[in-house]
């Protein structure tokens, strides 16, 4: 969990605070009435007074929810021959803030003998890191088929995600589904 403050200054610049009894009463009405819950954000207003506000939130972290995988085999062939890797994702913004997301993820590879690998994750919480959730989710990928560190090291080196493998949803899903079926035998692990 994250904590923060922030106090906004009048209009010299200078920090603000006015500890007079109708700060302290202000205080006190929005201590007990304003909470704000989800499973993600939590916000205490704790005193507004011209132009000062100081507030604490908590924030989330982005975290994984939910993985499934497709492995058409439990291993990759050989991690030396030429495998592909591909991403592509979709997600939305919830609640009243825009910097808390739901991200859905799918990462997969392919091998030289054409067996795919596929995870499908769903992340949710703040967005400030979810490019870097989505390279970790490939090289995790990568380390459970048995993919040797060094070559994940040397084929994610120069990776990056980029806004255009964001689809909206109908097309993530059909996307997913087409990539599923290209499947030689279906295995949930």
């Amino acid at each position: 969990m994250f904590l923060s403050f922030f106090i906004s200054t009048n209009q010299k610049g200078d920090f603000y605070h006015d500890p007079t009894p109708n700060t302290i009463r202000i205080f006190s009405v929005f201590w007990k009435y304003s909470y704000i819950w989800s499973n993600f954000v939590i916000t205490r207003l704790i005193a507004k007074k011209s132009n000062s506000i100081l507030a604490i939130m908590y924030t989330s972290p982005l975290k994984e929810f939910s993985r499934n995988d497709y492995f058409d085999q439990s291993v990759i062939n050989d991690d030396m021959a030429d495998f592909s890797f591909d991403i592509f994702f979709s997600g939305k913004r919830i609640g009243s803030r825009r910097d808390l997301i739901d991200l859905f993820v799918v990462t997969w590879i392919m091998d030289d003998t054409e067996n795919i690998f596929i995870r499908y994750s769903i992340y949710s919480g703040d967005k400030a890191d979810w490019k870097e959730k989505i390279t970790d989710q490939l090289k995790i990928l990568m380390q459970d088929i048995n993919v040797s560190k060094e070559i994940i090291s040397g084929r994610l080196r120069y990776f990056e995600v980029k806004s255009e493998k964001y689809l909206p949803t109908e097309a993530f899903e059909k996307k997913f589904l087409e990539l599923k079926s290209r499947m030689k035998q279906f295995q949930e692990y």
